[in-house]
């Protein structure tokens, strides 16, 4: 009927065990993670623009191969994304030295 109080061991338990948490670093754990999901998110995006690359390049070849012919939208296409793909922040930047 009435709502019970909480055991006062079971608290103190809970507090010391957060103060803990606290004090080993799991908050940066909460970091690291979010940093590990933006890394994941940017190797899905360039795997997904890398996977249409892919395909432009195989549906050029198998044009020219099979039909002897060079089709110039799709290499347009295929350079157009190529293009893209070195503009975002997916692709690898060249390390400079000074």
């Amino acid at each position: 009927m009435f709502p019970q109080r909480p055991d006062p061991a079971a608290e103190l338990m809970h507090r010391e065990y957060v103060l803990r948490q606290l004090a080993e670093g799991s908050v940066a754990d909460g970091q690291n993670s979010e940093d590990q999901l933006r890394a994941r998110a940017l190797d899905t995006r360039f795997r997904e623009r890398m996977n249409h690359i892919a395909a432009l390049w195989k549906d050029l070849v198998e044009e020219y191969t099979t039909k002897n012919v060079f089709n110039v939208h799709t290499a347009r296409e295929l350079s157009k994304a190529f293009r893209d793909l070195e503009r975002t922040e997916c692709w690898p930047k060249p390390i400079r030295e000074k």
